[in-house]
């Protein structure tokens, strides 16, 4: 539930193998060797490991911001004799493109989890994010082909016993940011699942080869994201202005505020006004220090349906702004005060969704 205030003058004024070479073809382009006194020996591969990257939930105010660990595996079989007991990896991780682009934005969607047989799925929307290689996400992680690659490892697998694959693990951190909250976005789970492309180079020793071209692989790994159901409120002020005259009043006086609700699509939501802060049972007062100068608030411009802490004014919101029109009035027979000055209250607008 949100609440905000708002005051007038008079009134109220707001606020995501190396075994045996058959089955490399499923998983990369060429595994990789590393050499030795002028012979190859030894078979490696390296493989993303993680499934699934949580984004967190939007936040309509402001960024945010995670961190994430995409894992990999590297394996190594040591075949032939050798000097040096160890090999060493480098290994570099990409983000490849999607549709849209991947700079400034890439984006998640709120139909991509839908499953496929169930009706009517919900029209795509969505939800702008990116991951970058610094904490002060300033490096998109982009594809290979947008330069040299902002994220890189270097692993070291000491040998085990020949013709038998040693493994080791690793991970890439990667810095995520969903952009402060988009309007017009129903609230829902949003995801996506892009392709990450793993290259790597491995070398004899303790010494990681210059790049990590020798060899490559890839994994589809899930993004995921969730925008709650929200609702933001502004208020601008009930202002009677100047009034002109003390005792019994012989004509109404009209004024309006107005209230700027935005709340997620499709979500209803009820705002109520509360009593203010000088009520004499439910009559509202605004106040000029021990001196009080009645005055009601309405829903429509009839000025017949009262707005109070009980009966409020219900919509349906849009993921854009809505606004809701406060008819104040100061009914016939009221006694303006002797004492001259400013009469104000604040009363507490409430928005139940």
């Amino acid at each position: 539930m949100s609440v905000a205030r708002f005051m007038s003058r008079l009134l109220m004024r707001p606020k995501v193998s190396g075994a045996f070479l058959m089955v490399a073809c499923l998983w990369m382009s060429n595994p990789a060797s590393a050499q030795q006194g002028g012979q190859w020996w030894g078979g490696a591969s390296c493989n993303l490991s993680s499934n699934t990257l949580n984004l967190g939930t939007a936040d309509p105010h402001t960024h945010t911001d995670t961190t994430h660990d995409i894992n990999f595996l590297c394996s190594f079989s040591f075949a032939y004799p050798f000097e040096d007991d160890r090999v060493t990896f480098r290994l570099c991780l990409y983000m490849n493109d999607e549709a849209g682009g991947y700079s400034p934005w890439r984006h998640l969607d709120n139909a991509s989890w839908w499953p496929p047989h169930m009706p009517n799925p919900p029209t795509p929307e969505f939800l702008a994010y990116n991951l970058y290689a610094d904490g002060a996400r300033t490096h998109i992680l982009a594809p290979p082909a947008a330069g040299p690659a902002m994220v890189s490892q270097v692993l070291t697998i000491n040998r085990g016993f020949p013709y038998q694959p040693v493994s080791a693990s690793g991970s890439f951190s990667v810095h995520a940011r969903i952009s402060v909250f988009q309007p017009g976005l129903a609230a829902g789970n949003y995801e996506s699942s892009p392709n990450f492309m793993l290259r790597y180079s491995v070398a004899a020793g303790s010494v990681p080869p210059s790049d990590c071209e020798q060899s490559t692989s890839s994994r589809a790994i899930r993004i995921q994201a969730t925008v709650p159901d929200s609702c933001t409120l502004n208020a601008q002020a009930v202002d009677f202005g100047l009034i002109d005259q003390v005792g019994v009043i012989h004509s109404a006086l009209h004024a309006e505020g107005l209230l700027n609700v935005r709340c997620s699509a499709g979500r209803p939501y009820t705002v109520y006004l509360g009593d203010g802060n000088h009520p004499n049972g439910t009559q509202r007062n605004m106040a000029n220090g021990s001196s009080r100068l009645a005055y009601l608030l309405f829903q429509d411009s009839a000025r017949v349906l009262p707005w109070t802490d009980s009966s409020g004014v219900s919509r349906v919101g849009t993921g854009n702004e809505q606004n809701l029109v406060v008819y104040g009035q100061i009914p016939v027979g009221t006694t303006v005060p002797g004492q001259l000055g400013t009469y104000t209250d604040t009363v507490i607008v409430t928005v139940s969704y």
